[in-house]
């Protein structure tokens, strides 16, 4: 079982992002310039607060089926924020296409979405 404190598992999913965007950094001013830059920040703000909101409840709770629920829920909350976010930048920024925003936006969400999963699933010995 995973014994680390909601803070903790946190913690951990921010340094996870943290990495990812040390990693893409270069990737996005290369292929797109500093709009690349732009685009890659944005998409990291709006995958982080979601996967921390889901990290932190989902860690909160005993109840394995709570905890089910609750991961689940948040993977669709973070799905609603993310499309809605690329609905109104496609108003907002319509110069920002998919080498500027878009294809950011895609990795950092399925990046997050992979470290959420690995930091909720349950460790130790048993396997249900």
């Amino acid at each position: 079982m995973n014994t680390a404190s909601p803070l903790q598992q946190c913690g951990r999913l921010l340094a996870i992002a943290l990495a990812a965007l040390l990693v893409l950094s270069p990737l996005a001013m290369l292929v797109a310039g500093q709009e690349g830059l732009q685009g890659l920040a944005v998409s990291a703000g709006l995958c982080i607060l979601p996967g921390l909101l889901t990290v932190w409840l989902a860690s909160s709770v005993k109840d394995p089926v709570a905890k089910v629920w609750l991961t689940v829920g948040g993977m669709l909350v973070r799905m609603c924020v993310v499309l809605i976010a690329a609905l109104a930048f496609y108003k907002v920024r319509p110069d920002w296409g998919l080498p500027e925003f878009y294809i950011w936006l895609i990795v950092f969400y399925n990046v997050l979405l992979f470290a959420e999963t690995w930091l909720l699933l349950p460790r130790g010995d048993k396997v249900a």
